[in-house]
C-alpha cells in the first residue's frame, strides 16, 4: 500500500438533536449490483433517505457512479429510475455522477442511455441545477444548494475526466468563488488511502486520474473543499485530508460496498455537518440491516474546514518509486530533499518527514533509470502523497551505431534493416529531438506492441516467424517521426523451460498455509538466474544457483498464505539471461473465511457443503444458510436456488446468509461456479413452519 495520511477526529457516536446550522448529506456507492439483482435493497436506501429527511436534515443524495451494471439495458436504467423516483417525489435534490458501467456498452463515452434516464431533461425543473457539459448531456453537470445561508456547489464529473472538463469545471468554480464547493466523480480515490494514479487501475489511460485531477484542479482552488468517489473494488473505503494550495482543508473519501452479499447489502454513507464545531461526522449505515459499521474506516469523523494544526513545524511527503512503462514498483530508490535522504522499500514505498515548506524540489534516482525531480509542498500535520515514475535508461549505442543528429529522427541500432533474428527481437533505439520526447512505440507489420514513456528503449519483443515490418516511432508536442526496418526472424529455441508455468492452489483457510506446489526451471544453455521476485499472498523458496549449466535445473517451491478472503492471484518473475526474460509463473488461489461461516467444507473437488440448515428438517423463516466449497479453481460466485429460483448472489468461497421463506416445503440449492465456467452445487429439501 502507499503511504498515506489523513486527520481524524475520535469521537464516540450517538444519537444527537441537529443544531440550526446543522445538515447531512447521503452517498449512494456503486449501486449496480443492487440495481440489477437486487433493487430491493436499492429501494430500502432511496426510501431510508426519504423517511429520515426531517430527522436529519438531510439535503442531498449524492450518487458515485455506477447505478447500473450495463448502461444499455432498460430493465436496469427502469430499476434505478423506481428508486430515485422517490427523492423525486419527496422533493430531495440529488447529484447522479456517470460511471463506467454507465456508458453505452463498450463504446467509449457513449452516454445515450444515460442521458436519456439521467440526462439534463430530468433535472430541468429543479432550480438547483445550474448547467451542465458538453451540451445535452450531463456526463459533467453542477448545482447550487444554499444550506443555512452558505451557498454549496456540487460538481459532478465524468469518469476519468477528459481535459476539456478539467477546463469547463475550472471556469464553473472560478465564477462561484462564494460557494463552498463539493467534487462528485466516479474514479478518484483508491482503497489505499491514497488517490488513483496511472498504475492503480485500468481506467482511460489518456485521460485523467484521480492524481491527475487533484493536480490540474481540486488543489488549484480555496472553494474546494471535498471530493468523494467510488468505483474501486479492491477495497470498501479510503480516505485522506490535503490541503491545497490556498491552505484549504480539503476532505476525500471513496467507498464502494458493490462486492458484499446483496450487491452492496445497502451500505450508505451519511455525512452529518457541524459548522458551528468545525466537523463532519461520517458514518455507514444500511438501512437493508438495520445495522451500522463501526470499525475505524467506516465511522469517523473529520475536520470541516482547515484547523490549522500544529505539529511541531513539520509535514511528511511519502508516496511510490515505479518504473513507468512496466508499473513494477522500484525498491531502493534514493529519495533526497533538503539534504535529507531516504531509501524506497522492497515495495518502493518512501516517506521522509520535513519542516514545512511552500515548494521543495524532491528528487528519485536509481541506478538504471534516469532520475526525476518534482517539486512538493509540505504541510504542517499533513502528508504530500507525491509518486515518481522512473525511465529506464539506455545504455551506449552499440558499436557501430551511429545515431542520426538530425532534428526528430529515431535511429533503431539493433536489429540491422534486413537481418535475421530469433524471437524475442532485441530492440535499441535513439531519438534525437531538440523537444521533449513524451513516448516512443515499438510497431510491428503496424501494429502498436511496446510503449515507453522516453526518448531511448532498449526491449525484447516477441514475434512470429516470418518477414516482419519493425517500426520505432516517437512523439512529441508536434507530432509524430520514426524510422521502420524489415527484419526475418527465425525459430530459436530457449535458453531455459519452467514446468510448470502455473499453480492453482484452491481453498486454503485464513491464517493458514497450502502445501508446497513445486516449478522446475530447466537450462538448456549455461544460463545465469539474477533474481526471482514474487508478490502477494505467495512465498517461494528455491535452490536455483547463480548459474547453471547447461542441461542444469533447480526447483522453485510457492506457498499460499491467504490474507483476505475471495480470489488472490500474483506472479513469480525470474530475471536469467534467457533473451526471453523476464519468465513468469502465473499464481492463484483463494482464501476462505471459515471463521465467519463456521462452515468446514467436504474434501471433494469441486463440491458444495451446505452445513446449515440441515437436510429434511423444519425450520422457521428466515432461513439461516451456511455453505462452502471445496475446488482446486477459484470460486468466483455463489448462489442461493430457492425452488428453482436464484434469491442470492455473493462472489466469495463460502457464504452466510438469511432468506425470508413462505412457509410449506420448499427446495434449497447452493451452486458454485469457478474461473473455469465449471458449475457445481448441492440441494436438500426442508419445511418452513
Amino acid at each position: 500500500m502507499k503511504p498515506a495520511f489523513w486527520v481524524i477526529l475520535v469521537v464516540l457516536f450517538t444519537v444527537e438533536s441537529m443544531s440550526a446550522q446543522d445538515f447531512s448529506l447521503v452517498l449512494l456507492p456503486d449501486a449496480q449490483n443492487e440495481t440489477q439483482f437486487y433493487p430491493q435493497v436499492l429501494a430500502s436506501q432511496t426510501n431510508w433517505v426519504v423517511q429520515n429527511q426531517a430527522a436529519l436534515n438531510i439535503q442531498a443524495l449524492l450518487g458515485l457512479g455506477d447505478i447500473v451494471n450495463d448502461g444499455a439495458s432498460a430493465t436496469q436504467e427502469q430499476s434505478a429510475d423506481a428508486a430515485i423516483r422517490s427523492l423525486d417525489n419527496a422533493g430531495i435534490p440529488y447529484f447522479l455522477a456517470i460511471g463506467n458501467h454507465d456508458y453505452d456498452g463498450a463504446t467509449p463515452r457513449n452516454a445515450t442511455t444515460f442521458n436519456q434516464w439521467f440526462g439534463p431533461a430530468r433535472y430541468a425543473n429543479y432550480p438547483y441545477y445550474m448547467g451542465n457539459y458538453p451540451t445535452g448531456s450531463n456526463e459533467n453537470f453542477y448545482g447550487v444548494l444554499t444550506i443555512s445561508g452558505q451557498p454549496y456547489l456540487f460538481l459532478v464529473l465524468e469518469f476519468a475526466p477528459r481535459d476539456a472538463t478539467l477546463a469547463w469545471a475550472a471556469s464553473v468554480i472560478a465564477a462561484n468563488p462564494d460557494k463552498l464547493v463539493i467534487v462528485i466523480t466516479h474514479s478518484y480515490m483508491f482503497y489505499d488511502n491514497t488517490r488513483v494514479d496511472q498504475c492503480d487501475t485500468h481506467d482511460m489511460s489518456s485521460d485523467n486520474s484521480g492524481d491527475a485531477v487533484w493536480a490540474k484542479l481540486t488543489s488549484q482552488y480555496p472553494n474546494i473543499f471535498m471530493v468523494v468517489s467510488g468505483h474501486v473494488t479492491s477495497g470498501n473505503a479510503g480516505r485522506r485530508a490535503d490541503l491545497g494550495v490556498n491552505g484549504n482543508l480539503v476532505n476525500q473519501m471513496f467507498s464502494n460496498y458493490q462486492t458484499v452479499a446483496n450487491g452492496g447489502n445497502g451500505w450508505l454513507r451519511i455525512l452529518k455537518f457541524h459548522p458551528s464545531q468545525n466537523t463532519i461526522d461520517v458514518l455507514t449505515y444500511s438501512p437493508f440491516l438495520n445495522s451500522y459499521q463501526t470499525d475505524a474506516a467506516n465511522q469517523f469523523t473529520v475536520y470541516y474546514q482547515n484547523p490549522m494544526l500544529s505539529a511541531g513545524g513539520q509535514g511528511t511527503v511519502s508516496g511510490l518509486v515505479r518504473n513507468a512503462s512496466s508499473c513494477a514498483a522500484i525498491p531502493g530508490a534514493t529519495i533526497s530533499v533538503q539534504g535529507t535522504t531516504t531509501t524506497t522499500n522492497s515495495g518502493g514505498q518512501y516517506s521522509v518527514t520535513l519542516p514545512i515548506a511552500s515548494s521543495v524540489p524532491v528528487s528519485a534516482s536509481v541506478s538504471g533509470f534516469g532520475s526525476v525531480t518534482q517539486n512538493a509542498v509540505i504541510n504542517e500535520g499533513y502528508s504530500t502523497d507525491l509518486n515518481f515514475f522512473l525511465n529506464a535508461t539506455a545504455p551506449p549505442p552499440p558499436p557501430g551505431c551511429v545515431i542520426n543528429p538530425s532534428n526528430r529522427t529515431v535511429t533503431i541500432c539493433t536489429p540491422a534493416n534486413n537481418a535475421t533474428s530469433g524471437s524475442p527481437v532485441s530492440v535499441v533505439s535513439q531519438s534525437t529531438d531538440s523537444s521533449t520526447v513524451k513516448s516512443t512505440q515499438i510497431f510491428v507489420d503496424g501494429l502498436a506492441v511496446y510503449t515507453a514513456a522516453a526518448s531511448s528503449l532498449n526491449t525484447s519483443v516477441p514475434m512470429k516467424v516470418g518477414s516482419r515490418r519493425l517500426t520505432v516511432q516517437s512523439t512529441d508536442a508536434s507530432g509524430t517521426f520514426k524510422q521502420t526496418i524489415y527484419i526475418n526472424v527465425a525459430t530459436t529455441t530457449p535458453n531455459v523451460s519452467i514446468t510448470p508455468n502455473t499453480l492453482q492452489f484452491g481453498n486454503i483457510n485464513l491464517g493458514s498455509a497450502s502445501t508446497p506446489q513445486a516449478v522446475t526451471l530447466t537450462s538448456v544453455n549455461p544460463t545465469t538466474v539474477a533474481s526471482l521476485t514474487t508478490t502477494g499472498d505467495f512465498s517461494e523458496t528455491d535452490n536455483c544457483v547463480a548459474s547453471l549449466a547447461a542441461g542444469g535445473s533447480c526447483t522453485i517451491n510457492v506457498i499460499f498464505s491467504p490474507t483476505a478472503s475471495g480470489v488472490r492471484t500474483a506472479m513469480i518473475s525470474i530475471s536469467d539471461s534467457d533473451p526471453s526474460s523476464p519468465q513468469t509463473i502465473a499464481l492463484s488461489g483463494t482464501g476462505v473465511a471459515l471463521s465467519s461461516t463456521g462452515c468446514t467444507p467436504g474434501t471433494a473437488s469441486p463440491s458444495v457443503t451446505i452445513c446449515a440448515p440441515t437436510a429434511n428438517l423444519t425450520v422457521a423463516s428466515p432461513l439461516q444458510v451456511t455453505a462452502a466449497t471445496t475446488d482446486s479453481n477459484p470460486v468466483i460466485l455463489l448462489q442461493i436456488y430457492i425452488d428453482g429460483a436464484a434469491v442470492y448472489t455473493v462472489k466469495a468461497s463460502s457464504l452466510q446468509a438469511s432468506i425470508p421463506l413462505k412457509t410449506g416445503a420448499h427446495r434449497l440449492t447452493v451452486q458454485a461456479k469457478d474461473s473455469t465456467g465449471m458449475i457445481f452445487k448441492q440441494t436438500m429439501s426442508l419445511t418452513v413452519q
